[in-house]
């Protein structure tokens, strides 16, 4: 397994791509421009680097399929649609994107996960890509992980970003805090982000230890684990000293042929 620690910045060609995505996505309720506007722009150097990681892994062949899970806002659909990538995404909740969905010629499926299948056949993609979702879920994760694998093709790839339970912060909360959390862990919070947004907030996060052993034993591969985000400045040398610290991670994963 490869063991990466994330630049701090990603390239500016993806970045580029990402903010030309963000200005052609907008929520369609009032309601939502105040968590967007904060979700775009505080997760704009995340998505791109994930728009590279998709690319590294699939250089050049923009034949691939594309399944976006939890896909609203749609800024990384965009983006990927935009590199030529045959792209779907899926979120209980399209229609709070439905205007921009439309105009950037989309394709967004209804659906929840954990709570029903997902809505596609077997074997359809190439890559399953769902960063920060994972923490999101209030279901069986096994089930989640075996209807992933359903749809993916044999050697095709997983990507799982999510929060780093023994990050730095993490550490401090569990220690000096007696909580257990690295980067939302508001128990009330969390909750009550069902009748604000119409999605769950965090039910709980993961170590990578933690998330390596539980998709291995479903059968996944991990290839490669990404230590990554930034904390302020004054903490650069500990991220540096020890990226494991660091406050996300992610997995690629790959499913047996």
């Amino acid at each position: 397994m490869r063991i990466i620690s994330e630049k701090y910045q990603p390239t500016q060609q993806a970045k580029d791509s990402l903010i030309n995505a963000r200005s052609r996505v907008f929520p369609d309720e009032e309601f939502m421009k105040e968590w967007y506007d904060n979700y775009s722009k505080n997760h704009i150097n995340r998505l791109s680097f994930d728009l590279e990681y998709l690319q590294a892994e699939f250089p050049e062949d923009t034949s691939i399929s594309v399944l976006e899970l939890g896909s609203t806002p749609p800024i990384l659909t965009t983006a990927i649609k935009d590199k030529g990538y045959r792209v779907t995404g899926l979120d209980m909740e399209p229609d709070r994107f439905k205007s921009c969905i439309d105009t950037n010629g989309l394709e967004v499926v209804k659906g929840s996960i954990g709570q029903e299948s997902l809505p596609f056949e077997d074997a359809t993609f190439h890559a399953v890509i769902m960063n920060e979702v994972f923490e999101h879920l209030n279901a069986n994760l096994i089930t989640v992980i075996e209807d992933i694998k359903r749809v993916m093709v044999p050697g095709g790839k997983l990507f799982i970003s999510t929060p780093n339970l023994r990050s730095m912060v993490g550490i401090r909360n569990f220690l000096f805090r007696g909580k257990a959390y690295s980067c939302c862990g508001e128990i009330y919070e969390e909750y009550d982000k069902i009748s604000k947004y119409g999605h769950m907030g965090h039910v709980r996060e993961y170590t990578p230890t933690e998330l390596i052993v539980f998709l291995e034993k479903l059968g996944l591969e991990v290839q490669t684990l990404i230590y990554r985000g930034k904390y302020p400045k004054k903490y650069r040398l500990i991220e540096y000293l020890f990226p494991k610290l660091r406050p996300f991670f992610s997995v690629v994963a790959v499913k047996s042929q």
